[in-house]
């Protein structure tokens, strides 16, 4: 049978190009093209495929149990979320809170909500102007947290979409 594989980008519906395919457990690879496809022919039917997709700037795609049949052509979308980058900048509270100064070197991090845990995806330190960039994101909600020596500590949760850059700032 044969295997089309297409990849698409899952908020505007167009096709991806240049993603990078495998296909397992036989190990077909390919590249698609400007329609965001891939074309495999005679691939043995009668097995469950897992394909699994991955593209410069998104987050990696899969899809599992694909069966090709042997008669025709399969066809498998996968939708792909574009990656989100998070930026911001922090401060420190000076004369009762009305003015707010760069706190360069305060150290920044970056935490995935999961199974309402936090895991760490990134650590990074406040620029001489105080910001801070984290980039190639997931879409999702994480936690920013912002510490500097002889200063509390303060924490955001966030919400970042894929392919959108997102503003957080803290102040100390």
């Amino acid at each position: 049978g044969n295997l089309r594989i297409v990849v698409k980008d899952i908020n505007r519906g167009t096709p991806i190009e240049g993603a990078q395919v495998l296909v397992t457990p036989c190990d077909y690879t390919g590249t698609t093209d400007s329609r965001g496809e891939v074309f495999l022919e005679e691939v043995t039917p009668f097995r469950n495929y897992q394909v699994d997709v991955t593209a410069e700037g998104y987050v990696g795609g899969a899809a599992a149990f694909v069966h090709v049949d042997p008669e025709g052509e399969t066809v498998s979308t996968i939708p792909l979320t574009q990656k989100a980058t998070l930026l911001g900048r922090v401060t420190m509270h000076l004369f009762l809170g009305f003015i707010r100064w760069p706190l360069m070197n305060a150290e920044v991090k970056i935490q995935e909500v999961v199974d309402k845990s936090f895991v760490t995806r990134g650590e990074t330190q406040a620029n001489l102007w105080g910001r801070y960039t984290f980039e190639n994101l997931d879409e999702g909600t994480y936690r920013i947290t912002a510490q500097a020596e002889g200063f509390t500590t303060e924490f955001i949760d966030i919400e970042v979409e894929g392919g959108k850059r997102s503003r957080q700032n803290l102040s100390l």
